[in-house]
This record gives C-alpha cells, structure tokens and sequence, in this order.
C-alpha cells in the first residue's frame, strides 16, 4: 500500500510540474503552442485552401505554408483582418509559383491589413509584382523571397517587395532578385526601416519613394543598375514630398547591371555603375556605407528637372517640390574598379562626356541645379572626389573639388517604427 501511494504522488508531482512546464511554453509564445487558423500543404486544391484562408482569417490570425513548392494560376489577395501572420518553413523551403499566372497580377496583394506579418517564404515569378502591401499600419515582411527568374529582363514584374501608402514598414532579412523597377519598394508610407536584405540584378536594388521617416542599412544591393534610390516623384497624392532619410552602414557593390527597366519609367533614367542616388528628397543623410565599382556615380544628387528633361516627363505638381534639400555625405568608403558597365543610359552617357571616362567621374556628383541658389548639399569625405556638374547649363560650368561641398548638418534622427517581428508572434 505504501508503494502504491508513493507511486501515485510522484505521478502527481510529475503532471503538476508537466502543467507548470505547458504554461510556460504558452506565455514564452513557443512555435509549438499557435494554434493555425489554416495550415496548407502542397496536395490537393491548395490554391483554393490558401485563398479561402485568407479570407475566414480571424482577427491575430495564424497561417502556415508548409514546405513545398505551389504552383498558382491567379494572385492571391487579403482584406482586412488586424493582426495577421503568414509563416512558411523557409524563404528556400516554401515557394509560391506564379509563373503559371493567368489572373490578377501580383502574387500576394494586401489591403488594410493592420499588423501584418509575413515570413519565411518566396513568391516566385508573379505577372506584376511580388508582394503587393497597401493601406497597412504595421506591416512586416521578414526573411521574404521575391524573384523573377531567368535572365533580367523589362518583361518580368516591376518589384518584388511593394508596399505603399502604409505606416510603420519593415523589410528585414530579405531576397530580391530579377525586378524590372526596383527590388524592395516603399512608396508614400511613413516610419520605414528595410535592413539586412539582398537584392541583386534589379533596376534599382531599394528604393525609398515619397517616404517620410526611413532608416535603410546593412543591406548588401549588388549587380543592379542602382544600389539604392531615394526619390520624390510628382503626381502622387498621399505624400507630395517626403523627408527624412537615412541611408547608413550598406554594401553597395558593382552596381553596374544594364537598365532594363521598360520604356518611359522613370527608373530607366537610373544610369549603369549607380551606388546611390537622391531625387529632389529633403533632408537625407548618407554615411558609413561601403561603396565599391559604382563607377558612374558613387553618390549622385540630382533634381527632378533633369530627369525630367531626359524622360520627357514634366512635373505638372503644383505642390510638389523637384530640388534635393539639405542632403548630408559623410564617412562612406569609396573605392573604384576596373569594372565598368557596357551599357549606358542618357544620363551615364552625358556624364562619361563629360569626364572623358568612368575613371575620372567623381565620387560624388551634384547635378548643380539649385532652389534660390541655395545649395543642397554637404559631404565630409576625406578621401573622396565630389563634382557640381552644372547640368541645367549643359555642363558648361563644372566644378570639381570637395571645398565646394565643405559644411556639416545635424544627424537626422532615429526612425522608430511599430511593426510585428519574429519574436512578437511567437515564432522564435
């Protein structure tokens, strides 16, 4: 009898501390303790099923995408739900084939999703673009593919990452390649941070458009045309002019790629041999980046007249302002190569012209086209080479030295956003 009671109040201990152990898991949040709203494999109707998911999706949310590859013939889209999480097995383990693609557009497309969190997965050769994202406050895309296969070309979908009109956007740990405009895109959104990603073999590698409150860094943008862009454009509506943005701590290497962008978009403008380029954005500061065999145009300052004029695009934006402001370059290492693009735009072109070869263009280079005569720009670049080109006089003036460019302005400060991560939805 004694036995038996000894036998069972071991038992006892064991399956309260059993308990104690499960509550533990799921207050840390354990992968093990979600409970999926839908879970998808790769066997039978799973377009269908992912769909379907997307649109019975409760409010926090959780999706999972198993291992495998997924072959689908129309985009697949979601509306509304707060808090969302979309988590496959792996940005190489689950892939979203849209190759096959018939209807719709994108590949995934988000509308009003509050709180979104997609992850570890790639969507593969959508008709437009990877990952459309609109009208989301807190949105995330964390170890994200985007590709377009096959050689780049102006026929493959314009972005891979695309989200616009959003608040509090994080792009972290991603992969981009193929994207006929730009790699990772964000456009008219507000409090943006896209660090520790890839993108190769795109147009443009980042670009932050019409953006206020961006920190771009430690990213590795290399073999595209441009590295990283910061534009303001004309004609959009839900930010005319964006500020504040920091640029800091990338590797910026052989930006080179010919432009295949398609004809008359604006980012076809962008020359071959790119490290980064500001249009008529204000207040953007530019430092501690590695910048090696961008040889056309390291760091490039530029205002939108000038594009407008090689584009043949005219403004036609009462309220919107074309000319770079209070731009700040400081502390990035340059170093040129013998590697130099073979094919060059209108805007490489004139510039190779104008120093003779891509060996004796300037690290930094200003377009030289000034509001009030007030210049934009200041560089703290010891062992760089900076030219004002003088390009709304058709370089009749240019100006080479560093003196020019000689004053300091205040560090923008930090970007901080409110975005889900890994960690938050209980995935790490």
């Amino acid at each position: 009898m004694k036995k038996l009671f000894s036998f069972l109040f071991i038992l006892g201990i064991a399956f309260f501390a059993s308990c104690d152990n499960d509550d533990d898991a799921s207050n840390n949040g354990s992968n093990d303790e979600i409970s999926y709203h839908a879970i998808i494999t790769p066997e039978g109707d799973y377009e269908t099923a992912l769909q379907e998911a997307m649109i019975t999706v409760p409010d926090g949310g959780y999706i999972k995408i198993e291992a495998g590859t997924y072959n689908f013939t129309n985009t697949i889209s979601g509306n509304g739900p707060t808090d969302v999480t979309i988590v496959g097995a792996g940005m190489n383990e689950t892939i979203l084939d849209f190759a096959n693609q018939t209807a719709g557009g994108q590949g995934i497309e988000i509308f009003n999703m509050d709180g979104i969190l997609m992850a570890n997965f790639t969507v593969r050769d959508a008709a437009k673009d990877g990952i459309k994202a609109k009208d989301c406050d807190g949105i995330s895309f964390i170890n994200i593919g985007a590709t377009f296969t096959g050689t780049p070309d102006s026929t493959n979908g314009a972005y891979g990452l695309y989200p616009v009109s959003s608040h509090n956007v994080l792009v972290d740990g991603c992969y981009i390649y193929g994207a006929s405009d730009a790699g990772i895109y964000v456009g008219q959104s507000e409090q943006v941070h896209v660090k520790n990603s890839e993108v190769e073999y795109c147009v443009a590698g980042i670009e932050v458009e019409n953006c206020i409150n961006s920190d771009v860094w430690n990213n590795n943008v290399h073999n595209n045309t441009g590295g990283i862009l910061c534009f303001d454009l004309p004609g959009l509506e839900t930010i005319t002019n964006g500020n504040n943005t920091r640029i800091f701590q990338n590797t910026i290497n052989d930006n080179s790629y010919r432009n295949f962008a398609p004809s008359n978009n604006m980012v076809g403008q962008v020359p071959p041999g790119t490290g980064i380029m500001v249009l008529g954005s204000a207040n953007v500061e530019i430092f501690e980046n590695d910048i090696t065999a961008c040889n056309v145009m390291g760091v490039g300052i530029v205002s939108y007249d000038v594009l407008s004029y090689l584009a043949g695009i005219p403004a036609n934006d009462p309220d919107y302002d074309g000319f770079a402001r209070n731009c700040y370059v400081h502390n990035n290492n340059y170093q040129s190569t013998d590697v130099y693009p073979t094919e060059l735009n209108a805007m490489g072109t004139f510039l190779t012209n104008v120093f003779s070869d891509p060996t004796t263009i300037p690290d930094v280079v200003f377009d030289g086209v000034m509001d009030n005569g007030e210049n934009p720009l200041c560089v703290q670049e010891p062992n760089a080479t900076a030219a004002n080109v003088d390009a709304e006089n058709f370089f009749v003036n240019v100006v080479t030295g560093m003196e020019q460019f000689d004053c300091t302005r205040d560090a923008i400060p930090v970007t901080e956003i409110d975005a889900p991560t890994l960690e938050s939805r209980g995935l790490e």
